[in-house]
């Protein structure tokens, strides 16, 4: 078997590896699962360019940073362009090449095209800010930190490549290249869920202070496209477990729970690492690497509790913290762009309706552009708002 660019005997079975190599015509009319194709349509509504945001006071203010502020700067920036880097490749590469659906084909590119718009970003920002850019650029892959998160990422990705290729000569069985695949999707979401956000928090604090206000509206748009990139994470996870037979045995299997459990042990370590060297010259603006990993804890015991992965204490060996130590962040990551705001990541499994599942979190902090609809009885617990005042966004 090889592959095709063009199958017109394809039928979609499943949303990865069908017997048959390729795809047939792309249709949006009728899409196996709505969510894929509203998640596709948020991408397309969501377009920007970094060209549009004003730069000139950043530019002004940079030569005004403190040592431990523009280590934290060009730091996360380098970290940010190689995460980027990795993952405007690899959704197409790893999830693309295996889809037996269209729409979800579509819904990956998109989900590609945005994280290497993520990357242009940053090298938009270094240009608009520093007088030698190109140091700064040529220098990315010299911080041990960052090469080490590179290497733990890659490896899942890689390994899912190389496997469907693999499945597609008949050299390995389909369940082995979905375990890859599925592993894959984890890693993904790990990244998309955790990954960036301590270096956002930092960005946001120098917009909140009004040093660098490109930066940081940049870095909210960014956040938002992450926000759809996390619920496409979410909600495949979700699906290809019912969507295939071999992916719900996989989903089972001891050693896949195991090394799931393991991936999100390294991610948060890493992020801990990270949190570590970003504050090695000092604090800015009343953070400083207590706080950014308190953060990072309260992040990741909403995720690991969202997928029912384990509690922090059991995953990493960390304290679960369940109230966010940073609360003026929520501004930055909710309506301060114009647009409309929504609800709270909330778990929404019907498919069939096309309901996006966004996760759980915080009304104010994870918020998304798309309108759900909220059920009457929807449940929170973010002090002071009532269902009612939720709904009165729309």
């Amino acid at each position: 078997m090889s592959s095709k660019v063009f199958n017109r005997d394809a039928v979609s079975d499943t949303l990865f590896l069908n017997k048959e190599s390729g795809l047939s015509i792309q249709r949006f009319d009728d899409p196996k699962y709505p969510v894929i194709l509203k998640l596709l349509d948020q991408q397309l509504g969501f377009f920007w360019r970094p060209e549009e945001i004003d730069m000139s006071k950043d530019r002004s203010n940079f030569s005004g940073l403190t040592k431990a502020q523009e280590h934290i700067v060009i730091s996360n920036i380098k970290r940010q362009i190689m995460l980027d880097s990795i993952m405007g490749r690899a959704p197409d590469l790893v999830f693309g090449v295996a889809t037996s659906d269209p729409t979800l084909e579509a819904c990956v590119k998109w989900w590609s095209a945005y994280e290497t718009l993520h990357s242009k970003s940053y090298t938009h920002i270094i240009q608009s800010s520093f007088s030698q850019p190109k140091e700064v650029l040529d220098t990315v892959l010299d911080i041990k930190e960052i090469v080490t998160c590179s290497d733990s990422i890659a490896r899942y990705y890689d390994d899912a490549i190389e496997k469907v290729q693999l499945f597609y000569e008949n050299k390995v069985s389909r369940y082995e290249a979905c375990k890859a695949i599925y592993l894959a999707l984890h890693a993904a979401n790990s990244l998309e869920a955790l990954r960036f956000h301590i270096s956002f928090a930092c960005s946001f604090a120098f917009g909140k202070n009004g040093v660098l206000p490109g930066l940081a509206r940049i870095i909210t748009l960014i956040a938002r496209d992450e926000k759809v990139h996390v619920a496409i994470t979410n909600n495949l996870i979700k699906i290809v477990k019912n969507d295939d037979p071999d992916i719900a045995l996989i989903a089972k299997d001891p050693e896949v729970i195991k090394a799931i459990k393991e991936m999100w042990r390294t991610v948060i370590l890493e992020e801990a690492e990270w949190a570590k060297y970003l504050f090695k010259e000092g604090e800015i603006f009343g953070l400083n690497e207590k706080i950014l990993f308190k953060y990072l804890c309260y992040l990741a015991t909403t995720r690991l509790e969202y997928f029912e992965i384990g509690t922090l204490e059991e995953v990493a060996g960390f304290e679960s913290v369940h109230e966010n130590p940073i609360v003026w962040i929520n501004k930055w990551l909710g309506n301060d762009m114009g647009d409309q705001p929504a609800p709270q990541e909330v778990e929404i499994t019907t498919y069939e309706k096309g309901i996006v599942d966004y996760g759980s979190g915080d009304y104010r902090e994870n918020l998304t552009m798309i309108n759900l609809g909220l059920p009457d009885d929807i449940e929170h617990d973010t002090p002071g708002i009532t269902t009612e005042e939720i709904k009165g966004l729309f």
